[in-house]
């Protein structure tokens, strides 16, 4: 893996405990905080990581994660799929880094 592909899933494995946590306890202050710092990486780093986004085929559902600027407005966007949508990149992201 490149240092990239190791940061994305970092902060992507960041990204989905907070979202987690968030789901189930609500989005207080440090979890806001943690999603606001990942948005800002990817949306930093958007231009370099379609790449990988590409080979896993999850680029528009990836970025799509990160349109919200909050995770409270994240969470209130959930339509019922968020979970799987997530489970399913998830999947994808790491098939493609191995």
């Amino acid at each position: 893996m490149t240092p990239l592909e190791d940061a994305l899933l970092e902060r992507y494995e960041l990204f989905t405990s907070v979202l987690c946590l968030a789901a189930q306890y609500g989005p207080d202050t440090r979890r806001e905080q943690t999603y606001t710092e990942v948005r800002e990486w990817v949306r930093a780093n958007q231009d370099a990581l379609p790449p990988l986004l590409s080979r896993a085929e999850i680029t528009n559902q990836f970025f799509q994660l990160f349109e919200p600027e909050t995770l409270r407005e994240l969470l209130q966007s959930d339509s019922g799929d968020l979970i799987a949508n997530v489970g399913h990149i998830s999947e994808a992201l790491y098939a493609a880094t191995e």
